[in-house]
């Protein structure tokens, strides 16, 4: 690129110049501005890649780019030294503002309390409805009026990065591998259990084959229902097949049925904590049958998230009675 050989007294000369390109100065990468401060600053590509922690080389491209950005030389260099040119003095006088500003925002929007407004797209489980909704509907977000909860209650995992969630809490044995980032917030298991009224007929099941002979209600939609359920037989995880007159693709369904006399559901312990407590489900115990242990997890798709997802996070686990 031919660069413009002209004295710069102000700012408004390299827009003049960056007109003169059809580039704007809002095409400019922030990133490149920093690197430019640090460099002009030490009047060294050595010392700013020492600085930010980047290859020389890359602090060559980034200065390159602004130059042709700019369709100025913003810097006089040789195998021994480095200096300004004027436009290189104009753009550092103003390069140290864009950093301060930069900074400032970027400490304003890391408080917790700031006033911008934050929303938060989180997926949870319908079987933890009753235990989370109020609470983030009341404890967590009337206190924080600058935060926007968007709830979404699924038992399907949905894809965070491609519909945008910020967010899911997820209950599981174990969790796909993916690039997303995971916290496990407490543990629980997974039970069998079913009503006083449906036990009174039907007769409880002395061991897992039993659950064959026995009205199991089971998860599934309209493309795939499920016809086995993994069960803990001795430390062994084996699949058992079930008879599932009735399947449903909501947990919440899953449980009314059970107290209602439907049969028997297969579900994480925690969410019929208040059910089994108060006698309208009772855990069915059988020979060979230990309980599946799984984890309530919180998933997210970046490890720098958000404070305000973290503050998320940390109210759920202490809701869920683990904090």
């Amino acid at each position: 690129m031919l660069y413009h050989h002209c004295q710069f007294d102000s700012l408004g000369c390299l827009r003049r110049a960056c007109r003169s390109s059809a580039i704007t100065m809002a095409s400019m990468n922030v990133s490149d501005i920093y690197v430019f401060n640090q460099v002009a600053s030490n009047l060294s590509f050595a010392k700013a890649a020492t600085i930010i922690g980047i290859s020389r080389s890359t602090i060559s491209k980034k200065i390159n780019r602004l130059e042709e950005d700019l369709g100025v030389p913003l810097f006089y260099r040789n195998t021994r030294s480095v200096s300004l040119t004027d436009a290189g003095r104009v753009l550092l006088r103003h390069a140290r503002d864009i950093d301060l500003i930069v900074s400032k925002a970027t400490e304003d929007l890391r408080r917790p309390d700031n006033d911008v407004l934050h929303t938060v797209t989180l997926s949870l489980p319908t079987s933890l409805a009753r235990l989370l909704a109020k609470p983030l509907n009341t404890a967590f977000q009337k206190p924080r009026p600058n935060v926007r909860l968007k709830l979404h209650f699924d038992d399907e995992f949905v894809d965070l990065i491609a519909d945008g969630f910020d967010l899911a809490i997820r209950i599981s044995s174990k969790l796909k591998d993916s690039s997303l980032i995971s916290r496990r917030l407490t543990s629980t298991r997974k039970i069998l259990v079913a009503s006083r009224q449906y036990l009174e007929r039907w007769g409880s099941p002395k061991s897992p084959d039993d659950l064959k002979n026995h009205r199991c209600i089971g998860f599934g939609n309209i493309r795939s229902s499920e016809n086995e359920w993994t069960i803990n037989r001795s430390g062994d995880a084996v699949p058992t097949t079930i008879a599932a007159p009735v399947v449903a693709n909501n947990a919440q369904a899953l449980i009314l049925a059970a107290r209602f006399g439907g049969g028997i559901i297969y579900i994480p312990e925690i969410c019929v904590t208040e059910e089994v407590k108060s006698g309208l489900l009772e855990v069915l115990v059988m020979d060979d049958h230990l309980p599946e242990s799984c984890g309530v997890f919180a998933v997210y798709p970046q490890r720098n998230t958000s404070p305000t997802v973290q503050t998320l996070i940390d109210f759920i686990q202490e809701q869920l009675g683990c904090g």
